[in-house]
């Protein structure tokens, strides 16, 4: 058994340093990224690392430093809070997403192998100095490792985001369209063809109304790759909610970490938001018209039994109509 001398004021610090990056999330515990587990005690926390946490922590492991000094140390941070805590930690949907993105099974078999070594490989006290800003760099690990990774985990909900993205982005770059006709066309476009998801529906209020940054980019590939890693950010989302919505009943509770700005302020704006949210972001008078549209669209019967070849043939035709725009605009 690891054995770990502990101060209180180091256990402070972690937390105190966790809480003001605000990078653990959850609708109930952690709403706004600050935790509070008062009605949740005895419980098995999972937590749930975004790709850009475990690529960090990857590369912190096989390298022994990072670039970055910060984000180092909330790499430090969040892993001796996770351990001190007795809280697992998952990468399911990040090594997904790298295996999707790269098609390169050999390399993603590796880097889960790696993961799933790193919490024996490395005394707690090892990321308790880089949280407290002791140390900068780690050991790294010495693995042979050549496994090939078979994937198991279902796209559905990427397949979903990408398409939103797809037509977000094509009316994103429609210039003759003012924020709220953006909108109402999105949420007919969602009830014609997918289901409406919470989080790309606030996200899509921010971007339409330039409350968030959107990439601009006039090549294909460019754009259809910004596309995709969005679409990925929101799968994170979506996929959690599945683990979460009902965890008040189970003995297993799964939170979510991101050191991403946008994605963390998409969650936020989600769970803090009441149902006159579009007035926030359109206004009362525009914001009363997109909402008659949604609760017109959302009384209608619920679409059941969507077919993943029916939404992988969306996506071509929003695809080809994203670059005919982009083409057209550029001639």
């Amino acid at each position: 058994m690891l054995t770990c001398i502990v101060y209180e004021r180091d256990i402070k610090s972690i937390t105190e340093v966790l809480m003001k990056e605000k990078v653990i999330f959850h609708p109930r515990i952690s709403p706004t990224g600050i935790p509070n587990f008062q009605n949740y005690g005895f419980r098995d926390f999972v937590l749930l690392i975004d790709r850009n946490i475990c690529s960090s922590l990857l590369q912190l492991c096989k390298k022994g430093e990072l670039p970055n000094p910060h984000v180092t140390r909330l790499i430090g941070c969040l892993m001796f809070w996770s351990i001190f805590n007795n809280i697992s930690v998952t990468s399911g949907v990040a090594l997904t997403e790298y295996l999707n993105s790269t098609n390169n099974r050999l390399a993603a078999g590796t880097e889960l192998k790696m993961f799933q070594k790193i919490f024996n490989y490395y005394h707690p006290n090892v990321w308790l100095n880089l949280g407290m800003g002791k140390e900068i760099a780690i050991e790294p690990m010495k693995l042979e490792i050549n496994d090939v990774l078979e994937l198991n985990w279902d796209l559905d909900h990427f397949y979903f985001h990408y398409a939103e993205m797809l037509h977000i982005s094509y009316l994103l770059n429609r210039n003759d369209m003012e924020p709220e006709e953006k909108m109402i066309e999105y949420l007919q476009w969602t009830s014609s063809n997918l289901l409406f998801s919470q989080y790309t529906t606030i996200y899509a209020c921010m971007l339409f109304t330039n409350s968030i940054k959107a990439s601009r980019f006039t090549k294909k590939k460019d754009i259809l790759k910004e596309c995709r890693n969005q679409a990925w950010d929101l799968t994170y989302l979506s996929e959690w909610s599945t683990l979460y919505w009902d965890d008040m009943l189970h003995q297993q509770v799964f939170l979510f970490s991101t050191f991403d700005k946008a994605l963390k302020r998409i969650f936020i704006e989600t769970h803090s938001a009441d149902e006159n949210f579009l007035y926030k972001w359109f206004g009362r008078k525009n914001g009363e018209k997109i909402l008659h549209e949604y609760i017109r669209l959302t009384n209608r019967k619920t679409k059941t039994g969507i077919k993943m070849d029916d939404v992988k043939s969306i996506i071509k035709q929003e695809e080809d109509k994203l670059i005919e725009l982009l083409n057209g605009q550029s001639n």
